[in-house]
């Protein structure tokens, strides 16, 4: 096939040195297929057909697949179909995160995280692959063209993760790894994680669907924490615990009946909250022989029809979650029955993989009986299963088996019509048993470049809506709070509190800029004054220009200034002038229905704010307050002092009586309020010679 490609000048050949090996390797436009690395020397810049040493080295070429974007790479094409026949290539698992799934760790690390760095557990999804290469094999253009861009599409595919992923405990909520497990002298958090646990806790997503993939996520609490942290050192451990898992996955109590601990993933991550910057680096483990590669016996072929048949029958009556089975026959035609035009059938067995000691055994063939593994490839490629498939060969070898392995690939939801692409191929294990010792841990992802592993950074500020951006922004710096200062501080009581601010001048414009900063988003301003010329340079809500024509409403501007600040706040300006005593009422209509106005904010709202001017001003709004028991609290000031006082409803007490509440304001009072401007000069009025003692007020 690379042959005739070649002919057909869709390849393009390209021979390169680096350090003490040569690396060839064909492409395809932008897709890399399938290279070698063999030994050469430093000094040597080219790599031609017509020099026998080169020709000689080609012929040491050593039996290692380098997997890198997703695909593996080409040989020399002298050799390139012959290693290709004696190697198993696989199609490795690439991540596929949603914004939402960074935007629900960004939460789980806020809310619940915060300064601990315990793993936390994710369930992904394998997304549909559709093979590259079978619109190609008509030759035609149109099927070259449909083939790159199934090559393009399947590149970018993998492993789903949404906002939901993090839900798999037990009630729906963040399932976590106890710091207290994790070993601190290997410096990897996923040195003592219980992959079994892991998947028994996330068994109601994992069992039902063949597509489920856990991962453990670990999220560093700096960015420099997570550049320093040993990227290699984590991904062996993890080999380590699995060959563990696999060994003694029969002998656990309680194993989940779960194939995915054949495809666990885990991932390296930094949040960086304030630029919504996620730095991540996924793996998808993959234990292989330290030395050498899985090797193939011959060719792929497909599988006799009849054959496909019961296949499909024995995956479609499995649980759902089964991934892999061993189908152990008696037949008198031999182990290459399933492949010839002949059929026969004398007695069938079936093992699933959670019993990996009766799996592996049933590798064994005797004279008259064959066993197969059939595989549900996901990738559904014919030259490249999906990588799992490495990690269950390497749960075989683990118990001790070595030779030769019957593959069947077939579709992870296998129809009536698959049959016909049901294929199988044989795979040489390793003839020492795959331990610490003699195996390694693959797996890393490649970085944006495509060409070598690496972490990865997703920006998400350029594409979220600035208002998004300004509201979490704000409520960074109050969660921030949480983590040490005030662990109790409840955020979400204060962000839904109805606040009612009697006064938008300049304690008004404080209280609500205080207000603001302490994330309440819900504020209604009462003021029937204008701004004027006097106002901007001591109330922080007002401008030059809302001073000019006459001057604006302070409780309108007011309110609409606080929407320009932040744009999520709920801010609401009422223009209404406050019944007070001491002052005729020249319109009795006019009063009743700004008394009945003034009684329904107070009653709509959760606490009550006295900022106005005067003292007679706060007098109904103190008894209004006290009959709807809400709370209130009442600032004023004098030239060089000031009063803070809480009055209404005593805490953690709405229910309580008008004689249980607490004293306010007038309670010391001998005689009713009056009118305070009355025969009063400039220099006795209002605010305007204490402006600093108002920011202490408020």
């Amino acid at each position: 096939r690379f042959s005739k490609a070649l002919l057909d000048r869709r390849y393009c050949l390209r021979v390169c040195s680096r350090f003490t090996h040569w690396a060839v390797y064909i492409r395809c436009k932008k897709t890399v297929f399938l290279s070698f690395i063999f030994p050469g020397r430093a000094q040597n810049r080219c790599c031609s057909d017509d020099k026998p040493r080169e020709r000689d080295r080609k012929r040491e070429l050593v039996a290692l697949a380098v997997v890198r974007a997703g695909v593996a790479y080409p040989a020399d094409p002298a050799v390139c179909v012959e290693m290709a026949a004696k190697t198993l290539t696989v199609y490795p698992l690439h991540s596929a995160a949603s914004a939402l799934f960074w935007k629900s760790l960004a939460d789980i690390k806020l809310e619940t995280l915060r300064t601990a760095t315990d793993p936390i557990v994710a369930v992904g999804r394998l997304a549909e692959l559709s093979p590259a290469g079978s619109a190609a094999r008509n030759g035609s253009a149109e099927g070259a063209a449909e083939a790159d861009a199934a090559a393009a599409a399947y590149a970018a595919a993998g492993v789903e993760l949404g906002y939901d992923a993090f839900r798999c405990g037990e009630n729906q909520d963040v399932f976590r790894i106890p710091s207290t497990d994790i070993d601190e002298q290997s410096s990897s958090p996923f040195s003592n994680v219980d992959w079994v646990a892991v998947v028994r806790n996330a068994a109601a997503h994992l069992e039902q669907d063949r597509r489920g993939v856990p991962v453990v996520l670990w999220n560093a609490n700096t960015l420099e924490e997570f550049r320093k942290a040993d990227k290699n050192a984590m991904l062996a451990r993890v080999g380590e615990a699995l060959l563990e898992t696999w060994r003694n996955a029969n002998e656990a109590a309680g194993t989940p009946p779960s194939d995915a601990l054949f495809t666990p993933g885990i991932c390296v991550a930094f949040a960086d909250l304030k630029d919504w910057q996620f730095y991540h680096w996924f793996a998808f483990p993959a234990v292989v022989p330290r030395t050498g590669a899985l090797g193939l016996d011959g060719a792929s072929e497909r599988v006799n029809p009849n054959w496909a048949a019961i296949f499909v029958e024995v995956a479609r009556s499995l649980r759902p979650g089964t991934r892999a089975f061993v189908a152990d026959f008696q037949t008198s035609m031999g182990k290459e029955s399933i492949c010839s035009e002949d059929f026969s059938l004398e007695e069938l067995s079936v093992k699933t993989s959670p019993v990996l000691s009766e799996m592996a055994d049933a590798m064994l063939r005797d004279a008259r009986g064959t066993s197969v593994l059939v595989y549900m490839n996901a990738s559904q490629v014919d030259e490249a299963p999906l990588a799992p498939l490495r990690n269950i060969l390497a749960a075989i070898s683990s118990r001790g088996h070595s030779g030769v392995v019957q593959v069947v690939t077939m579709p992870v939801e296998p129809t009536h019509d698959s049959v016909a692409n049901i294929k199988t191929f044989a795979v040489t294990l390793p003839e020492q048993p795959l331990t610490p010792d003699t195996a390694k841990t693959v797996g890393w992802e490649v970085g944006d470049d495509g060409k070598r592993p690496r972490p990865r950074v997703l920006n998400m500020a350029p594409v979220m809506d600035n208002r998004v951006l300004a509201s979490s922004a704000a409520a960074l710096n109050l969660s921030l709070m949480k983590w040490r200062l005030a662990p109790e501080l409840d955020l979400e009581r204060m962000r839904n509190t109805k606040c009612l601010l009697l006064g938008a001048g300049t304690l008004g414009c404080n209280v609500a800029r205080g207000l603001l900063a302490w994330g309440v988003q819900r504020m209604t301003l009462v003021d029937q004054g204008r701004v004027s010329f006097s106002n901007p340079p001591r109330q922080s809500l007002f401008e030059y220009q809302d001073c000019t024509d006459g001057g604006r409403f302070k409780a309108e501007r007011a309110a609409e200034k606080l929407r320009e600040i932040l744009p999520s706040v709920e801010a609401e300006g009422v223009v209404l002038s406050i019944p007070m005593p001491g002052h005729p009422a020249s319109n009795v209509e006019a009063t009743t229905k700004a008394c009945s106005e003034l009684a329904g904010l107070v009653e709509s709202h959760d606490v009550i704010f006295l900022l106005t001017d005067s003292r007679e001003s706060r007098w109904l709004p103190s008894l209004l307050a006290s009959a709807y028991k809400k709370l209130c609290i009442n600032a004023a000031m004098g030239f060089d002092t000031f009063l803070v006082m809480r009055h209404g409803v005593p805490a953690g007490d709405g229910e309580s009586s008008c004689s249980a509440a607490l004293g306010c304001y007038f309670c010391n009072d001998v005689v009713a309020p009056g009118d305070s401007s009355q025969d009063r000069s400039l220099d006795q009025q209002c605010t305007v010679t204490r402006p600093g003692l108002s920011g202490i007020t408020s």
